[in-house]
């Protein structure tokens, strides 16, 4: 029986036997496109933290753990900045012990939604390839199994990615519940645990359901995409610390981009036009950055492009990641100032009024 990395390959061959050029050159385009990671200033304050946390493993004396919050709203790049940031630290990939047993220093997984402890737990323990094949334990005996799996894969770094799913737990003692479990897993006698939590902005109040604020102190937070504008021409932001910054990043991750997919930009991207691309993207730089995915995507489709990067493939692009009419594109609309959108669960935007009659179906529920 062939495995499933022998069945994919499979697949891949029989798509490159069969496919078009267009289509080969197009996988290959998006291939390298992937590959982009446009640096900002959250990788820094991220890589600073990781090492960090990592010299206090390193350093045996650390009796307590503490928990690092990755803020950002949805769009922000935040999971995609931290993963980044992990998967580049030498320190933090899966390595062999000397009897060939896989060890992590490092264990990430979501948020499952609807999250209890018990949940979360058995979650951990999938994560590490333990299944519990329907025994049938209580919480503690799940959290039991959780630390003793840490132990046996050296695993002293735990990345919750969507914790806001914590904050679903319908009550205040399911909040305060869950916060005192986090912090006695930070506080485990002879394996203290360190916590990456990453989510929206809500969940930096997490730590205030401490009743005797004593994770408050050990949780710093970086806070991930938000793109700052002043309303003002290139030359007026320029004169200000600070403005010029994510207007310069914005085009020069576009010149990037574009030069990655073997493109050109056929046009001078002004101030106006920026200012229409962030808000577009709702000021948060990876949703800003998935428009401009989106309008190369648009170009190279265009047959009569000729490897042009236009307004237009950016025109069609938003409409494609918003289902818009032109009157509402904000590439396209005199009034795109006024138009406000928000990101959905699928990773589109959508009219704020989906989003709020979404949220009262739930809540009714």
């Amino acid at each position: 029986m062939s495995t499933q990395a022998e069945a994919d390959d499979e697949m891949f061959a029989h798509i490159s036997s069969t496919a078009d050029p267009d289509t080969l050159e197009w996988a290959s385009i998006l291939n390298d496109l992937k590959k982009v990671h446009i640096r900002t200033a959250a990788d820094d304050e991220i890589d600073q933290e990781l090492k960090l946390m990592i010299a206090h493993i390193r350093s045996r004396n650390s009796p307590d753990g503490y928990a690092i919050t990755i803020s950002g709203k949805s769009g922000a790049g935040k999971t995609t900045t931290l993963y980044q940031r992990l998967d580049l630290n030498p320190s933090l990939r899966p390595f062999r012990n000397k009897y060939n047993n896989p060890q992590q220093l490092c264990l990430r997984l979501k948020t499952p939604a609807g999250c209890t402890m018990k949940t979360l737990g058995r979650a951990i323990l999938r994560a590490m390839g333990y299944h519990l094949r329907g025994r049938k334990l209580d919480e503690e005996e799940i959290w039991d199994k959780v630390i003793e799996n840490f132990k046996l894969r050296q695993v002293r770094i735990l990345v919750l990615d969507e914790f806001q799913h914590v904050l679903n737990a319908p009550t205040n003692k399911g909040y305060l519940h869950c916060s005192e479990a986090i912090k006695n897993l930070m506080q485990t006698e002879s394996w203290p645990v360190w916590l990456i939590i990453c989510g929206v902005p809500e969940i930096e109040g997490f730590v205030k359901l401490d009743p005797n604020q004593q994770m408050e102190r050990r949780a710093p937070i970086v806070r991930v995409g938000r793109l700052e504008d002043d309303g003002v021409t290139n030359e007026m932001v320029a004169q200000r610390d600070g403005k010029q910054k994510d207007h310069e990043l914005i085009e020069e991750a576009l010149y990037l981009l574009a030069e990655t997919c073997r493109l050109e930009v056929g046009f001078q991207p002004d101030s106006e036009f920026k200012r229409r691309l962030m808000h577009g993207g709702l000021w948060r730089f990876g949703m800003t950055i998935q428009i401009i995915k989106y309008a190369i995507e648009r170009c190279l489709r265009d047959s009569m492009a000729n490897k042009l990067l236009t307004q237009k493939h950016f025109e069609e692009g938003y409409a494609r990641l918003s289902d818009c009419t032109p009157e509402t594109n904000v590439f396209i609309a005199d009034n795109w100032l006024s138009i406000d959108r928000e990101v959905d669960e699928d990773g589109m935007l959508v009219n704020l009024a989906s989003i709020k009659r979404t949220r009262r179906r739930r809540s009714s529920r």
